[in-house]
């Protein structure tokens, strides 16, 4: 009982620390991809907060037809090593771009 109490109080936490996150959009960037392209070292055993910015796709197309893109959702990030976890800038990890 012990644990599963413990497990919600570090959860919660968890939780209330990554929904006070901040970060810093680079702006700068026009190219599709995530910048920077390489982040900072990890020391084991440190505190550590980096953000990235993603530039994705204005339009696609389908069906012969260009169609604008509106928003952008990560659903997962994955490759991260042990220990690291990610949180989202914004809620429910959605994005709509301002200006292109």
């Amino acid at each position: 009982m012990k644990n599963i109490y413990l497990s919600v109080v570090v959860l919660l936490a968890a939780l209330n620390t990554s929904t006070k996150a901040q970060c810093v959009v680079n702006e700068t960037e026009d190219n599709i991809g995530v910048y920077p392209s390489e982040l900072p070292t990890v020391c084991v055993g440190s505190n550590y907060s980096e953000s990235a910015t993603v530039v994705g796709f204005r339009d696609t197309v389908y069906a012969g037809f260009t169609v604008p893109i509106d928003s952008m959702k990560i659903n997962s990030v994955f490759g991260l090593p042990s220990g690291l976890n990610w949180a989202c800038g914004v809620s429910d990890c959605t994005n709509i771009p301002t200006n292109f």
